[in-house]
């Protein structure tokens, strides 16, 4: 009797023994188990937000990929894309250099704002007999402006 092993104990000998009362015998299997969610020490270290994010990066990585290979297989496609940004960039460049040219008539903000004063003071020198010498000295290329019809006209330098 003194030779029995724990292993001839089967789990019905346990709970039918005498010492243990028969409201707390129950069967192995209603004990809770702890779950991956319940305790985060024992589960393995969480990253599902840096394999999300990397795999997040790759996908938009693949997606561009696809894209810059399907216009390499198709060089003439590249070609348009070039093209309308040639383009697209010179219009930008023709509007600026005709605002930019002085040889075209400006309203009076335009012209106040290149003079560098307010559209007031230039509303009161616009009619005195020195406007043309008075608009040189102010303007950054040195061009003498005369009013005429309502628009403000750059003379022209002799």
């Amino acid at each position: 009797m003194t030779e029995n092993l724990v292993s001839d104990f089967s789990p019905s000998d346990i709970g039918s023994s005498p010492i243990a009362p028969e409201s707390t015998a129950s069967p192995p299997a209603a004990i809770p188990q702890p779950t991956k969610t319940e305790s985060p020490l024992l589960s393995e270290p969480q990253t599902p937000s840096v394999a999300t994010a990397s795999t997040s990066s790759e996908t938009g990585q693949d997606e561009w990929q696809e894209i810059l290979d399907k216009l390499m297989e198709r060089p003439e496609m590249l070609a348009i894309v070039a093209f309308a940004l040639v383009v697209a960039c010179w219009d930008a460049y023709i509007d600026w250099m005709m605002e930019a040219d002085p040889a075209q008539p400006l309203s009076g903000r335009k012209l106040a704002h290149r003079l560098g004063v307010t559209y007031k003071t230039l509303d009161r020198y616009k009619s005195r007999p020195n406007f043309s010498s008075w608009s040189q000295e102010l303007d950054p290329d040195g061009i003498a402006w005369s009013y005429e019809n309502s628009r403000f006209i750059p003379k022209a330098s002799l």
